[in-house]
Formats: structure tokens, sequence, C-alpha cells
């Protein structure tokens, strides 16, 4: 009877550990839409639609966005995701995000609503957004940069990471 448990145990632990097999970066390919939703107990609630394309056979779960933003150099508050938001496995595909920011004062709302341009374009962030693929997780770092920027400046690091990775033939990366 013993020797059935330990046997069990070691066929369960081998499945899991198999199971969790390297998995490949998602490609964040721009942003295509932005809904202003209205605004909740200081939160003004976004939608924002991204082109993301998942090249893994695993869906993956992004669990966590969060970001401080600066309007003109003045603190304005942070960007939180709304709901986890998950990746269908091998596909591309626009994916709403909702995001809420959370301001720092109501006065900070008032500024946002008389910006005449795009408010994405004039936000500054910093932060990090959070995911997991089975038994994966991963924290990207996000860099102090424009809202706007934010996919780019992620395709370029991937790029400059599969450079560095060809070059010295390493299996792990990280982003910083």
């Amino acid at each position: 009877m013993r020797k059935r448990t330990i046997l069990l145990l070691v066929t369960i632990i081998v499945v899991l550990l198999s199971s969790c097999g390297k998995f490949e970066k998602i490609a964040i390919h721009g942003m295509k839409d932005f809904k202003f939703r209205g605004m909740k107990n200081g939160k003004l609630l976004i939608n924002i639609t991204l082109d993301i394309e998942n090249p893994n056979n695993r869906k993956i779960t992004v669990s966590s966005i969060h970001f401080k933003t600066w309007l003109k150099n003045r603190e304005l508050g942070t960007i939180k995701n709304s709901e986890k938001i998950v990746l269908a496995p091998k596909s591309r595909s626009q994916v709403e995000v909702p995001i809420e920011i959370v301001l720092r004062t109501a006065a900070d709302a008032f500024k946002l609503m008389g910006l005449k341009e795009d408010i994405l374009d004039q936000l500054i962030i910093e932060g990090y957004i959070k995911g997991k693929a089975m038994c994966f997780s991963k924290k990207i770092v996000i860099d102090k940069q424009p809202f706007t920027e934010l996919s780019k400046s992620y395709k370029e690091k991937n790029n400059k990471l599969k450079n560095n990775d060809a070059e010295e033939n390493t299996d792990t990366t990280k982003i910083k």
C-alpha cells in the first residue's frame, strides 16, 4: 500500500513538472482603440483595445497591471486593471483591457477632462505587469516613459533580449 502511494505521488510530480515548459513572450502590436467609460469614486474608467499575440500553446493570464502616472511632471495617481485578462493560446487578437486611473485628488479629474488632446499622449507611466501561464509567473517592469510608447518599448526590449540570448546562448531572460 505504501509503495503504491509513493509511486502515485512520484507520477503526479513528474506530470506536473513536465507540464511546466518554457513559454514564449507575448507580442503587443499596438493600441487600436481608447474608450472613456466614465468616473466612479474618484477613478477614471477606461477601456483600451490592444492588438496582442500569444504564440504559446497555453493561455496566458495577465493578473495585475500597476503603473504610477504623471501628467506634466506632476503625480496624477495610479493605473490598475479592473479585471484579469486572458489571452487564448496560439492567437493574435484585439483584446479590450479595462483599466482604472485612481486619481490623487478630485481636482485631477477636472484637469483630465479639460485636456483637448488625447489623454494617453500626455501621461507618463512607470510600474509593472504581472502575468502567468500554467505554473510560471512573471513580472515585467516598465521604466518611466510616455504611455503611448509602452508597446513600442516592450517590442524593443523583446528584440534586444532575443539578440542577447542568441549571442550568449542562454535560456533565461530578465526584463528590467
